[in-house]
């Protein structure tokens, strides 16, 4: 079953305000205490501070940048799928996307069948 369009530009809506909340706390974080980049690499490059101490909490700001940036990403591209009129569609094999799917997760790009494929070997997209 494909998405009404009521269903899409509900979940249109929903990727936006995402998008906007996590475009925020990205700024937010990077921006903390009126610094450029994040505590933990500032405290990794200033002097006088412990590496290790420095060192982990400058991998801690750069994993949950990571994780944060690949749901801007992931966000993004649904959003980009939608203008494009590609959105429910895998682009991997060209497949529906069922509307269940896509209702409970709004920024998946894969059928169940690629999804599948893809974490049976990881870093291997199917097509």
């Amino acid at each position: 079953m494909a998405l009404t369009t009521a269903q899409r530009d509900a979940l249109c809506s929903e990727l936006r305000q995402r998008r906007d909340l996590i475009a925020r706390q990205l700024r937010e974080r990077l921006h903390e205490g009126g610094q450029d980049v994040p505590a933990g690499l500032a405290a990794h490059l200033a002097d006088g501070v412990d590496p290790s101490e420095a060192y982990e909490e400058m991998a801690d700001d750069l994993a949950w940048l990571g994780h944060e940036t690949s749901g801007l990403r992931q966000v993004d591209g649904a959003l980009h799928r939608i203008a494009t009129g590609r959105y429910g569609t895998c682009v991997h094999c060209g497949a529906a996307i069922p509307a269940a799917r896509l209702l409970a997760v709004p920024t998946a790009d894969s059928c169940v069948a690629c999804q599948e494929s893809t974490e049976r070997v990881p870093h291997r997209h199917p097509g």
